[in-house]
């Protein structure tokens, strides 16, 4: 017997050490998952090198997606020290592999494939880290834990939001209106524009924290608010004692706090979401009835159709606020769909979007927006057919999980549970305690039994060995904070350090989000650990959460924010939850106890009721059987030696790949663009301009910067070195079109260079049709747009050979003005009094009858 043994145990030892090696994997790559939904909050980035001050750019989005990239890496070196390859959600592979193949597309054919490119990468890692969050995640306690760090950062936005609204933004203002013409320039903003008028409305709009917008903001708090919700009811109706109900109150707290974050984004979106997502948690907690359920499920979404309905029919200039804000997401609608007339297969690549649909902009529409507002179209627009389908088989993995689990739980239910025991079906949940293996892999089980009248049954039967263990919360909870602490509170004090010293706001804002966690996670405040048991009330808020979120994105702007789109995301994974279910076997034991809870007598029938039920169904095949005795767990696909070993070169391959391909030419780029500001001679600013464009090839936001350097330098200069300085710009804004067909700003900068270029005639013609023509292409790109359109009609008629098509362009000229809602948004009164009277005497001229001959 010792002989045969030590062979045994010898050959047991490597599998042993390889499924932890895997388990501490897999706990990787849930704590990078979580450190990604503290951090992600924290700041907003750019995918181009020309946007806003202040706003990390390609450099950070390119950081983000290697490390989002990392969670599938490791996810497939735990199947390679395990041996084998577990998916238990195969499913989720097509939504992922569709996403990315849309992704891919559109970046093929986008005007700046640059940008596109930089955000695809980031995407593409943050849909393959959820897909792997999906996997990784293995126990009930890990997933609280991921609910609870999704309350902890909406929580922590909601605090650094209310900083802004009570210091942040009144210093701000205070500052801008000592210095608003310093501050103006910076921003590269014209003194008394409609630019100005949407910039200064920041200062009195909704709060945004650091998401970069109050839509983003409020589309995480929603998440948070609903979720810290269902923690609440799960702590407080579902345990006993003052310690879960403490924690409770501490969830409930949060909950408060993101509902006064929601409310100072003044995001009527967000509002709407929150209130619509209480409601049905109300329904699913309090209506038993299954056809009144799904009535009071409808009924917001009838509501909010008779509400686009209302804006779509009313008056834009007599609407209301909030129907005026309806109407104009009809407006970005109707633009999308014209502009998926030309793409709706490839779609325009990501980041492309505002380069479109200028060209489709209704001239009445409020502002240039950089995305539909709209989750349909802005992926369709820019992932094409393809991320469009990759949406619908996303939603039909949740569609066909809830069915499944809906079914799961019919089985157990008694006949007419839903009327006559006045028990929902959803309250009857067969658990499986298999501690992460399959569920035909445990005969034995245990029946969770909840009563949403008591509020309080929940009851564990045993039928066969002890439950799992609940999930420490050191092992998740200080890697977690090791990981997010350091950027955090770096970008948290870049946001609310507004007077210097203020580093300890920082520093208390994310401690308090780390204790936030392990308070709600826990079980109890004593003890750092959280319970594996089901997830009943949170599972139930954390579906009506993602619902709402769904809800909110068909008129909000946050489903391709990489912020709000791993929260949701990591949601997601985190109600996914177990693939299957297993029917259990109830001992007569354990029904007796189950029965034994303090309860009047018509509860303790319903038990019975419930109980019997799911034994009946266990018995009579009517579930999942459970294995034979002694039959091999199903534990995935095995791998061989070479297929291990293939897999670590993909792994190493597609490292390299990303660094080379993106992260490496973003990094040189960004590298020389610093070199050339800091640099005081022009000709040191172009060799390092023409470094950066030759560093990434497809940039082109060095071209741009040499041409407005070269032609800001063409105005300081006289004689002959001026035509010299204004070709240099030329040759400039040339090569930054080649790389971005679609670049107005450098289409209107060669027009402007060509007829600076000083001439030796009165009335240079070349010079007025090499212009126009510029000023008409960057036209065709944006045509509701005044300034350009009045560039287009002042060079038509200082030709002087075409009155009639001048005539035309004044008219153009004069009726797109009269479409401006807004005065601020038209033409100046005297420009306009010249237009029209430059038009009358076309007009005259016109009709005055020719000489004869």
């Amino acid at each position: 017997m010792t002989a045969s043994a030590a062979p045994s145990a010898a050959a047991t030892a490597p599998a042993r050490a390889g499924e932890i090696a895997a388990r501490l994997l897999r706990r990787a790559v849930v704590i990078l998952g979580a450190a990604a939904i503290i951090v992600l909050p924290q700041f907003t980035t750019n995918a181009s090198f020309d946007g806003p001050p202040g706003i990390p750019g390609p450099v950070t989005v390119a950081a983000v997606g290697l490390a989002l990239g990392l969670m599938p890496m490791l996810l497939a070196a735990s199947w390679v020290a395990e041996g084998r390859a577990r998916l238990r959600h195969p499913w989720l592979l097509l939504p992922l592999a569709l996403l990315v193949a849309g992704a891919a597309v559109s970046t093929v054919f986008a005007a700046d494939k640059s940008s596109a490119l930089v955000r695809a990468a980031e995407m593409t890692g943050l849909w393959t880290a959820a897909w792997a969050l999906a996997e990784a995640l293995r126990s009930n306690g890990e997933r609280r834990f991921i609910l609870a760090v999704l309350v902890a950062a909406a929580a922590g936005a909601a605090a650094v939001g209310i900083y802004q609204h009570a210091y942040g933004l009144p210093q701000m203002w205070q500052y801008f209106q000592e210095h608003r013409e310093e501050v103006l320039a910076q921003q590269g903003i014209v003194p008394g524009s409609y630019t100005e008028k949407m910039f200064i409305g920041r200062f009195t709009g909704g709060v945004q924290a650091g998401l970069g917008h109050p839509n983003v903001l409020a589309a995480l708090l929603v998440l948070g608010l609903l979720t810290a919700a269902g923690l609440a009811r799960e702590k407080w109706s579902e345990t006993c004692g003052r310690g879960p109900r403490g924690l409770a109150v501490v969830c409930i707290l949060a909950a408060v706090v993101c509902g006064v974050g929601l409310v100072l984004t003044q995001s009527r979106a967000g509002e709407a979401a929150a209130a619509v997502g209480l409601f049905w948690l109300a329904v699913a907690w309090r209506v038993h009835s299954r056809r009144r359920r799904a009535a009071l499920y409808l009924a917001p979404l009838a509501a909010g159709a008779a509400a686009l309905a209302l804006a779509a029919a009313a008056d834009l200039p007599g609407t209301g606020d909030a129907l005026r804000t309806l109407r104009y997401r009809l407006d970005y609608w109707q633009a999308t769909a014209e502009m998926l007339r030309g793409s709706w297969l490839g779609g325009v690549g990501l980041e492309n979007f505002g380069l479109h649909y200028t060209e489709f902009k209704l001239p009445w529409a409020p502002e240039v927006v950089s995305d539909p507002h709209n989750m349909v179209l802005a992926i369709w627009s820019s992932l094409g057919l393809a991320g469009l389908a990759g949406l619908a088989a996303l939603a039909g993995v949740a569609a066909a999980t809830v069915r499944r689990r809906a079914a799961a739980a019919a089985a157990a239910a008694p006949p007419g549970a839903g009327v006559d025991c006045g028990l929902r079906i959803a309250d009857c949940e067969l658990h499986c305690t298999s501690n992460g293996q399959a569920p035909q892999a445990t005969p034995a089980g245990r029946l969770s039994i909840r009563n949403p009248q008591e509020g309080a049954g929940a009851c564990a039967a045993p039928a066969g060995g002890p439950p799992p263990p609940d999930e420490s919360l050191i092992g998740l909870l200080v890697p977690t904070a090791l990981l997010a602490g350091p950027p955090a509170v770096h970008f948290i004090m870049a946001l609310v350090a507004q007077p210097s010293g203020w580093w300890p706001l920082a520093v208390t804002i994310f401690g308090g989000m780390l204790m936030l966690t392990g308070l709600a996670a826990g079980r109890e405040p004593s003890r750092l650990s959280a319970s594996s048991g089901p997830l009943r009330a949170a599972g139930t808020a954390a579906g009506a959460a993602l619902a709402a979120f769904a809800l909110m994105e068909q008129i909000g702007t946050a489903a391709l924010e990489p912020p709000a789109a791993w929260a949701a995301l990591a949601l997601l994974a985190a109600w996914l939850g177990p693939r299957r279910g297993a029917a259990a076997r109830l001992a007569a034991a354990g029904t007796a106890a189950a029965v034994a809870v303090p309860a009047t007598a018509k509860q303790r029938q319903r038990r019975r009721a419930c109980l019997a039920a799911a034994d009946r169904a266990s018995r009579g095949g009517r579930g999942p059987s459970p294995p034979a005795a002694g039959a091999p767990p199903a534990r995935g696909v095995r791998l061989p030696g070479w297929a291990q070993f293939a897999m670590m070169l993909a792994v190493m391959a597609a490292v390299f790949a990303y660094v080379r391909l993106v992260v490496a030419p973003v990094a040189r780029e960004d590298a020389l663009l610093a070199e050339a500001r800091a640099a005081s001679d022009p000709f040191d600013r172009d060799t390092a301009l023409r470094a950066a464009a030759e560093a990434n090839p497809l940039a082109w936001e060095p071209a741009l910067a040499r041409g407005r350097m070269w032609q800001a330098q063409a105005m300081r200069e006289q004689g002959p070195g001026r035509t010299v300085t204004l070709e240099r710009a030329m040759e400039a804004y040339r090569g930054a079109v080649a790389r971005q067909p679609r670049l107005r700003h450098a289409l209107l900068g060669l027009a402007s260079c060509r007829l600076a270029i000083p001439s030796a005639i009165a009335v240079d013609r070349a010079a007025l049709q090499d212009a126009l023509r510029y000023t008409e292409a960057a036209r065709r790109l944006y045509p509701t747009d005044i300034p350009t359109q009045a560039q287009a009609a002042a060079l038509v008629d200082a030709l002087e050979d075409r009155p009639a098509r001048a005539l035309a362009e004044f008219r153009r000229l004069l009726d797109l003005d009269r479409l401006m809602p807004e005065e601020d948004r038209r033409l100046p009164a005297d420009l306009r009094r010249e237009f029209q009277d430059r038009a009358r005497e076309l007009e005259e001229s016109l009709a005055r009858p020719a000489p004869a001959r």
